[in-house]
């Protein structure tokens, strides 16, 4: 697919292009997904469970795809899939609304494997934590303003609840049209690397490593946090409510997005997924008293925090896959995400059926359990550097051009249809290119909400 705009992938306006498109698309989601089990009571429970899990399953097979259609239309068709779902809400059938949840979680794993691998195409190790920032912060954006506009409808307009789903459909392929301006970063890629059995065994292969082991309960407790915020918290507030609840959290998110990815590219991952984790573990705590008859500033403060540790392990995740397995990114993020969205997904099925704090429990055990693992991997495994000022991403920004140009040497080697390469003197915005497109065309291409 083409782009009627003339700039680089790598250039900050694609990136913002990118972004944008997310915005709109954000806005739709997050108010559809707050109001689903307020107002579908079980019957929305079983359909988030249901794309979760779908969402699960397709990760395996969503690189395969990616590959081979190119991350553009990857992005576009899974976002109609979504779109789809939001649609169906506008007057709800139950065997449509369910079989588009189950659409929808198709197209999250093709969607969200191309929005990553595309992100990361378009940066550098030493920029990836500020652009998947600026990244999540529009997408993230997008709950505060689908909040807002949510609030306007129900409180002040009054309007039915087909009008209300009409209008977000109709937002959300804006955000669709707006994904047509951004540059293509395309791959070719021999049809006999296309092996859905081979994909897979790479996908599988990412378990062997314990590293990749020990990041699983990072992943299924920032799902099951998805259920609490969407599930069982939003049914303890009333209706009229929710985007009030959900105005705090859109702008908690964003906020923490923007200035998290620069305490990446700052600090380190360290700093970022010790805090976040223990500030999510705040706010299951603080969980423990809300019931529907307490006021809605301390909903507010709940929802901040599970949005402010949300932002913090979502922005992470791109960095923190970077640097734990550089040469397999697409397929580790497919793994990574299997565990998350699977979580996620039972979750909602229990949810419906679970009283109490009982859920809010696991999470806590689940929380310090997460904590537990970030310690081994950093003191056993590998560091997360945790080193303060610039000096550290200028070390890394020499290693990663290092490790750049051996995988390429290596490459070089054993792919003959790799043999246009040219000598190490390129630049490095040249370099990471063909780096990208050499990872990609061997199976471990590069690299994404609630």
């Amino acid at each position: 697919m083409v782009s009627i705009l003339k700039i680089k992938p790598t250039s900050r306006i694609n990136i913002l292009v990118l972004s944008a498109g997310f915005f709109f698309f954000s806005c739709s989601y997050y108010a559809t997904k707050s109001l689903i089990t307020k107002l579908n009571k079980t019957l929305g429970f079983y359909s988030l469970a249901l794309f979760y899990i779908t969402f699960a399953f397709s990760n395996f097979f969503s690189p395969l795809v990616v590959r081979r259609f190119g991350t553009k239309a990857c992005m576009i068709f899974g976002l109609l899939l979504y779109t789809g779902w939001i649609s169906s809400s506008i007057k709800v059938i139950e065997w449509v609304f369910i079989m588009m949840s189950f659409l929808m979680g198709i197209g999250a794993g093709i969607c969200w494997t191309a929005s990553g691998t595309y992100l990361i195409g378009c940066s550098f190790k030493n920029n990836i934590g500020t652009n998947s920032g600026i990244f999540f912060f529009f997408y993230l954006a997008g709950n505060l303003g689908g909040s807002l506009l949510s609030s306007l409808l129900l409180n002040i307009a009054k309007v039915s609840n087909e009008v209300f789903f009409l209008i977000f459909t109709s937002i959300s392929v804006l955000g669709i049209l707006i994904l047509f301006l951004i540059v293509p970063v395309e791959t070719k890629i021999p049809e006999s690397k296309l092996s859905v059995r081979d994909n897979l065994m790479s996908i599988f292969r990412i378990y062997k490593h314990k590293r990749a082991i020990l990041v699983i309960p990072m992943n299924i407790i920032t799902g099951v946090s998805i259920m609490l915020v969407f599930g069982l918290l939003t049914l303890r507030i009333p209706k009229n409510s929710i985007p009030n609840v959900m105005m705090v959290y859109g702008i908690a998110n964003a906020l923490a997005s923007m200035s998290i990815g620069k305490v990446i590219d700052w600090l380190g991952l360290k700093f970022v997924l010790f805090g976040c984790t223990i500030v999510e573990i705040c706010a299951v705590i603080i969980s423990f008293w809300a019931k529907s008859v307490n006021p809605l500033w301390l909903f507010g403060l709940i929802f901040g925090l599970f949005a402010l540790s949300g932002a913090g392990l979502d922005t992470a995740l791109y960095p923190l896959i970077l640097h734990l397995f550089p040469k397999k990114i697409a397929d580790v993020n497919a793994a990574f995400k299997f565990p998350r969205s699977l979580g996620t997904g039972i979750a909602f099925l229990l949810g419906s059926h679970m009283r109490g704090n009982i859920s809010f429990i696991i999470v806590l055990i689940l929380q310090f359990i997460t904590l537990l693992c970030f310690i081994i991997i950093d003191q056993f495994i590998i560091s997360f550097n945790f080193k303060k000022g610039y000096k550290k991403i200028s070390d890394e920004k020499n290693a990663t051009e290092k490790k750049i140009e051996d995988y390429m040497d290596e490459n070089e080697n054993e792919n003959e249809d790799d043999n246009n390469i040219k000598d190490d003197n390129n630049n490095i915005q040249t370099t990471k290119k063909v780096f990208t497109d050499s990872s990609i065309s061997s199976s471990e291409s590069p690299f994404s909400s609630n």
